[in-house]
């Protein structure tokens, strides 16, 4: 199965399959302590990027890599 890939850090496409019932095209993930979590399913591209942006700030503080750093 082939995903799009998207333009931003911790973006990916979300995989239609019947054991996935969000219906959004995209979803933000990001991987803590070794653990990959599902931040947000949208359909909307920047705003996942957005929200990764937000968690990376919280879980990796000063070394967290932004997708808008200009806006920290």
């Amino acid at each position: 199965m082939v995903t799009q890939k998207s333009r931003f850090r911790g973006v990916q496409e979300n995989v239609q399959s019947p054991h996935n019932p969000y219906k959004a095209k995209w979803r933000a993930v990001i991987s803590v302590r070794g653990k990959s979590r599902n931040l947000i399913y949208t359909d909307d591209e920047e705003k996942a990027a957005r929200e990764y942006d937000k968690w990376a700030k919280y879980y990796h503080k000063d070394k967290a890599k932004l997708n808008f750093p200009d806006e920290a």
